[in-house]
């Protein structure tokens, strides 16, 4: 068992150095699953706004450390972690689970699984895109989740802790993992950190994975303290208000490094899929089109996640197809003007095909560009004289 001693030492340097606690920015607090095999199982939880149930969404799980557990009291894994709050930065259109476990061992670990269940069944989730986070005692948790049921996620981050499950499950489901920790962690060390690291790559040579293969879905990512000083002294407003002294606490300032939140939730992602990757149209006289270059927006996902799906599109003004439809967009992604080729969302509710020349027209509500298609499109579409066109729309991944 943990030195209670120790481990509330390293919780009020954590409160030192963050200073005010985080908001709940949104949260639906105080939530409980009741399992009748694990009992009470506590956790506050973030929707967004924008989700109806009518599209499945990725799944966020993360396990806070010693000072977010339920014992320490509702909401106390909100006031002092980053990453339930900032995750849903990187993935606009995920949901959120907060645990508040009641131990970091099989017990809390099993909790957590038993809680990634009841959300996928309660929400329409993406199983493709279901991640788990854990901090601190967090991590020995995930290292425990990912013994007992690896396979029911995607990716997995594990932040500054130690690994106490059997590295052979996850290992045997391929799941990708990165492991985050500060060099002079003041509770764990690095050790721990690189032992795991060691054990898991070991165990791919034996099971004939490449060096390549392995860099791919395992990561070691060991920071120096002036990474966590420089990253507080940057914006220490969002960050805190004191510089790190024990380097465990602001462990969880990975929530910031965007190319570890992208590595992590990019798993499953529209930005993970193989450039080779494109929507497959089909016309109603056999003519065979294609959308490439897809673009890493919440549209674009939304847009693939309907398909296959078979729609008739009408011309509109000798300019462009469309159809009616409703699609989730994020305000910085859309654009005011088109360009031939464009296949896009306009943000008043149509999902649009551009096959003419470009004019000065502005588009007042806006457009999010899902793709560009090709020549073999453009052409169909401007040689149809008006006429709807039945298409159908296929996602093709690279292998097919």
């Amino acid at each position: 068992m943990k030195n209670s001693l120790i481990i509330a030492t390293a919780l009020l340097c954590l409160i030192m150095i963050f200073g005010n606690a985080i908001a709940d920015e949104g949260f639906r607090t105080g939530q409980v699953y009741e399992s009748e095999s694990l009992g009470t199982v506590h956790y506050n939880l973030y929707v967004p706004a924008d989700y109806d149930g009518s599209r499945p969404y990725a799944l966020h799980i993360a396990m806070p450390g010693w000072e977010g557990l339920w014992f320490q009291g509702l909401e106390a894994d909100l006031r002092w972690e980053y990453l339930p709050h900032e995750s849903n930065k990187y993935v606009s259109d995920m949901i959120v689970v907060s645990t508040q476990l009641n131990d970091w061992n099989y017990n809390g670990a099993s909790q957590a699984i038993a809680l990634t269940e009841y959300i996928m069944n309660e929400y329409n989730i993406d199983p493709e895109r279901v991640y788990i986070t854990g901090y601190s005692v967090g991590g020995e948790t995930l290292s425990r989740a990912l013994e007992l049921k690896p396979e029911l996620y995607t990716a997995a981050l594990f932040v500054s802790s130690q690994w106490d499950g059997d590295p052979q499950p996850l290992v045997n489901a391929r799941l990708p993992l990165y492991l985050f920790t500060a060099e002079h962690d003041s509770y764990y060390g690095a050790d721990p950190a690189r032992r795991a690291w060691q054990n898991i790559h070991d165990l791919y040579i034996n099971a004939g994975l490449s060096e390549e293969e392995i860099s791919e879905i395992l990561v070691l990512d060991i920071r120096p303290d002036n990474w966590f000083d420089e990253t507080m002294a940057a914006d220490p407003e969002r960050t805190g208000t004191m510089y790190a002294t024990d380097y465990h606490g602001t462990g969880m300032l990975v929530a910031f490094d965007e190319a570890v939140m992208s590595w992590v939730f990019g798993h499953g992602n529209t930005a993970q899929k193989t450039a080779d990757a494109y929507v497959r149209m089909t016309f109603a006289d056999g003519t065979v089109g294609e959308i490439r270059d897809l673009r890493d927006n919440s549209t674009t996902r939304a847009f693939l996640d309907s398909l296959p799906s078979q729609i008739t599109m009408n011309d509109w003004d000798g300019r462009e197809y469309w159809y009616s439809g409703t699609l989730p967009y994020d305000q910085e992604s859309v654009q005011h003007t088109y360009a031939v080729g464009e296949f896009t969302y306009w943000c008043g509710g149509w999902v649009t095909a551009y096959y003419n020349t470009n004019d000065d027209t502005v588009i007042e509500a806006g457009s999010v560009v899902i793709g560009t298609m090709d020549d073999t499109s453009v052409r169909h579409f401007q040689n149809a004289h008006g006429t709807p066109q039945t298409i159908t729309f296929e996602y093709i991944q690279a292998s097919e």
